[in-house]
């Protein structure tokens, strides 16, 4: 299945802040990734200000991965989308 980027809308923000609290918080083994971060609104923050681009890879219409603004690739992806590919 092939992935397709587009900018992220609002609507999309509540799975791209899922995808970011689950990535990061594997890391570091938390078994709640909701509490990584505590209750931080790191993703709607950087959407709001505005001077932030942001994009979401999406494959068979489920967000897979999102990205703020900067020059590395997708990253992080869902974990339960590990090894998948990304196009």
């Amino acid at each position: 299945m092939s992935v397709q980027v587009t900018p992220l809308l609002s609507r999309d923000l509540p799975a791209a802040d899922e995808i970011h609290r689950q990535s990061f918080a594997t890391f570091p083994g938390l078994e709640n990734p909701v509490d990584f971060e505590g209750d931080a609104q790191v993703i709607q923050s950087r959407f709001n200000a505005g001077n932030t681009w942001m994009a979401g890879a999406f494959r068979s219409g489920r967000m897979v991965g999102s990205r703020l603004c900067g020059l590395s690739p997708f990253t992080p992806d869902h974990p339960s989308q590990a090894g998948q590919g990304r196009g």
